[in-house]
C-alpha cells in the first residue's frame, strides 16, 4: 500500500504526546482455571485500572505464542466507585528482549514510541488496528494489515473456502463471518480470531443472500433453487453459535433478501420470481403473510424513522410494508431497472439505485415518496453511507459519486454530486458483481475503501481528496466485496475496553495501556510460552562451520564441521548427513558423505581445487533437513602460495 494516513483508524484525539504517569511493574498473577488468565490493578490519583488477558486457546496451550486472547481494561472512579466510560484507551503488547532491563521511564518511553510511529516504533502486538477483509473471485478471503509497518500492507491470513463466496456478514463483535457459497450449497462459519473455519453448514441450493437477526442469535440465508430434502427456494435459519440448522421456510422463487425489524421481531423476505414479501415471526419462525406485491422485488432496507420495510421492485415499484398492521403493501412508482435500496444514517431518507436509467432516488420515509432524482454515471449498482456522504459505486465506470447526505430530501432541489476514481478500469470487468457491498467505512470517520475487482486492487479514500490517498495489494486477486474487522480497543460496557488479539512470540511482555485523559501510562508484565506442537519448535538445530581456523587454501584439505541437536538441545545420532560444496558461481561441486565424531558432531572434508568464495550446503533427510532448508555455509578459498 502506499501513502496510507495512519489517521485512518478510528478516532484515536488520544493518541498524542503528553506528560506521562508510570508506575513501577508488579508481578503477573494467575487466575481461572488452569493458568487461562493473567490480571492486575493499580490505583494511582484516584483512578483504578483493572487489567486481564484471558486465553481463548483450547485447554492445554494457554498463553502459548500464536494462540488467541481476550485484552480486557476497566478504569474506575474510586471516589465514587463508578466506571468511567467514553475514554479512547491504547493498547500494545511489547515483547521485551533479554537484553533489556526495566525502569521507571520505560513504560513512557514505550508508548512516545509507539505514538510516534515509525520503523523502530512498532510493537509486537498492536491493539489499535483494524484488518481488511476482500471477499475474491476465486474461494479465497484475504485477511491484509493495512498498517503494517510504515506505510504498507501486510498479508495477515487467506481464508479457503470449499468454493467461491457470493454474500457475507459480520456479527457485530466481530468475531465471526458467515459466508454463502452457491456452488457447494453451504454456510461457512469463519473465526476472526485464528481465520479458521470452523463449520460448514449444509443450507439447501444455491445459498446467496445471509443476514444476521438483530439478536445475533441467528444467520438467516436465502436459497435460491428447490431442494429435494429441505424443500422449494426459501430461507434457511442457521444457529449463529452452534452452527446447526434450524429451520427451513418455503417462501418463493428467488433472488432473495432478508431484512429484519429492529427489535428483532419481524423478518421479511423478498422473493423475486413469485413477486411476493414474505412476512415471518422472527422469534418463532412461523410464516405470518405473503404481500402479493407482483413485479420482482430484491433489495430491501428498515426504516428506523417512519418503523416501516422498503423494497425496491426492478418492474418499476418501492414497497412499503408495516408489518404491525393488517393492511397490503402500499407503493411508490418509478421507473422500471431499481435495484439496490438503502437509507441513510436516521432512517429517514433512502436512497435506491438504477443501473438503467443512470440516476439515484431520494426516497423520504416522512412523505412516504421519491422527493429528488440524480443524475449519476453508467450502471450505478451499489450505495453505501459514511457520517457525512453517500457513495454511489457503478458496475460500467470506475467513478465513484459522493453525494453530500446534508444536501439530500431538499425536496424539487438538485443533488449535489462529487466524484473521485475509484480504479483505473470499471470493476465489473473483472469478476460478476456480490451483493456485499464493495464500498465500506474504514475504522476512522473520515474514510471508505472501495474494492475494484477489474484492477485487482482495494483502495483508500479519504474524505475531502481528489483521489485515493493509496491501495491495498490483494496479492493477485480480484476483490468482488470489501469488509473490516476492528481490532481496536472497544467499550463493551460503561468503563470496560476489550479486544481479541494473537500472541507473538514467545518471550517477556508488557500489556501496555495509555490514557490521554486522565493521562496515565502502564506495563503490565507477562509471559508467553513457546508452543512445542509448531513445526519449528520440532525441527532439529544445525550448526555449520569450518573445522581448523584459518583462511583455506586450493589444493589443501579443508574440513566442514555439522552439529545436529533436538529442539530440547539433545545430539542428534543418526544416518550421515550430506554437504554439497561449489563455488559461489555453482562450478566445482562435490557432495560428501560426513563422518560422525559423536555427540551430534559430524565432518566432511574434501580439496577445493581453484580459489574463490564457497558454499557449504547441509541435508540430514532423515531428520527432515533439507538441502536448502538452512541457509548454507559461505567461506572464501585463497590462492595456494607458490
Amino acid at each position: 500500500m502506499r501513502m496510507i494516513d495512519r489517521s485512518a483508524r478510528r478516532d484515536r484525539r488520544h493518541l498524542l504526546p503528553v506528560p506521562l504517569v508510570a508506575l513501577a511493574l508488579l508481578p503477573w498473577s494467575l487466575a481461572g482455571e488452569q493458568g487461562r488468565r493473567v490480571s492486575w490493578h493499580r490505583v494511582e490519583q484516584g483512578i483504578r485500572v483493572e487489567a486481564s488477558i484471558d486465553s481463548l486457546a483450547p485447554p492445554g496451550s494457554a498463553f502459548r505464542e500464536q494462540t488467541p486472547v481476550r485484552v480486557r481494561f476497566r478504569i474506575v472512579d474510586t471516589a465514587s466507585g463508578e466506571a468511567i466510560p467514553g475514554l479512547f484507551p491504547g493498547g500494545w503488547m511489547d515483547r521485551i528482549p533479554r537484553s533489556r532491563a526495566g525502569g521507571k521511564d520505560t513504560c513512557d518511553d514505550k508508548v512516545r514510541a509507539f505514538l510516534g510511529g515509525g520503523l523502530f516504533g512498532q510493537a509486537e502486538v498492536d491493539l489499535n488496528v483494524y484488518y481488511v477483509l476482500a471477499l475474491n473471485e476465486d474461494n479465497t478471503i484475504s485477511v491484509v494489515d493495512p498498517l503494517f509497518g510504515y506505510g504498507g500492507s501486510k498479508l495477515l491470513d487467506m481464508v479457503f473456502l470449499e468454493a467461491p463466496g457470493e454474500d457475507w456478514v459480520l456479527d457485530r463483535a466481530d468475531t465471526r463471518l458467515y459466508v454463502t457459497q452457491p456452488a457447494v450449497d453451504r454456510l461457512a462459519i469463519v473465526a476472526t480470531d485464528t481465520w479458521d473455519i470452523i463449520a460448514s453448514v449444509p443450507v439447501g441450493r444455491t445459498p446467496v443472500a445471509v443476514e444476521l437477526s438483530p439478536d445475533q442469535r441467528f444467520a438467516w440465508v436465502g436459497t435460491e433453487a428447490d431442494h429435494d430434502e429441505l424443500g422449494a427456494s426459501g430461507v434457511s435459519i442457521v444457529d449463529a453459535l452452534s452452527g446447526r440448522l434450524v429451520a427451513h421456510l418455503s417462501t418463493g422463487t428467488g433472488p432473495h433478501q432478508i431484512v429484519f425489524s429492529p427489535d428483532g421481531a419481524w423478518a421479511l423476505v423478498s422473493n423475486g420470481g413469485s413477486g411476493t414479501i414474505s412476512l415471518i415471526d422472527a422469534r418463532t419462525f412461523k410464516p405470518v403473510r405473503n404481500y402479493e406485491v407482483g413485479g420482482a422485488p430484491v433489495y430491501g432496507d428498515w426504516s428506523t424513522a417512519a418503523g416501516v420495510a422498503y423494497f425496491a421492485d426492478v418492474s418499476g415499484a418501492i414497497h412499503v410494508i408495516d408489518p404491525d398492521r393488517e393492511q397490503a403493501a402500499s407503493r411508490i412508482g418509478t421507473q422500471a431497472g431499481l435495484t439496490r435500496l438503502r437509507f441513510a444514517p436516521g432512517g429517514r431518507l433512502a436512497l435506491a439505485v438504477n443501473p438503467v436509467e443512470d440516476t439515484v432516488l431520494v426516497v423520504d420515509a416522512a412523505r412516504g415518496r421519491i422527493v429528488q432524482t440524480a443524475d449519476v454515471d453508467k450502471s450505478p449498482d451499489q450505495v453505501a453511507f459514511s457520517d457525512e456522504l453517500a457513495y454511489v459505486r457503478h458496475g460500467d465506470s470506475s467513478l465513484v459519486y459522493m453525494i453530500p447526505l446534508a444536501e439530500i430530501g431538499r425536496e424539487g432541489r438538485p443533488v449535489p454530486v462529487i466524484d473521485f476514481p475509484g480504479g483505473q478500469r470499471p470493476p465489473r470487468g473483472g469478476a460478476p458483481p456480490s451483493p456485499a457491498d464493495a464500498i465500506v467505512q474504514a475504522v476512522g470517520q473520515t474514510a471508505v475503501l472501495v474494492a475494484n475487482a477489474a484492477d485487482g486492487v482495494i483502495y483508500y479514500y479519504k474524505e475531502g481528496m481528489a483521489a485515493p490517498m493509496g491501495d491495498f495489494n490483494n496479492y493477485g486477486r480480484h476483490p468482488r466485496a470489501v469488509e473490516v474487522v476492528d481490532r481496536s480497543l472497544r467499550e463493551t460496557a460503561p468503563g470496560t475496553y476489550e479486544t481479541v488479539a494473537t500472541l507473538g512470540k514467545p518471550g517477556a511482555y508488557d500489556l501496555v495501556l495509555y490514557l490521554d485523559s486522565p493521562p496515565r501510562t502502564e506495563c503490565f508484565r507477562f509471559e508467553v510460552n513457546p508452543d512445542p506442537d509448531r513445526p519449528e519448535r520440532r525441527r532439529p538445530r544445525v550448526t555449520v562451520a569450518l573445522a581448523e581456523d584459518g583462511v583455506p587454501v586450493a589444493g589443501s584439505r579443508v574440513g566442514v564441521d555439522v552439529t545436529l541437536v533436538d529442539a530440547a538441545g539433545r545430539p542428534i545420532e543418526t544416518g550421515a548427513p550430506t554437504v554439497l560444496v561449489a563455488l559461489a558461481s555453482g562450478a566445482d561441486q562435490q557432495r560428501l558423505i560426513a563422518t560422525s565424531l559423536g555427540q551430534g558432531r559430524y565432518r566432511a572434508a574434501f580439496v577445493p581445487r581453484r580459489p574463490g568464495v564457497y558454499l557449504a550446503f547441509v541435508a540430514a533427510e532423515e531428520v527432515g533437513v533439507a538441502i536448502h532448508g538452512i541457509p548454507p555455509l559461505t567461506f572464501t578459498v585463497e590462492e595456494e602460495e607458490q
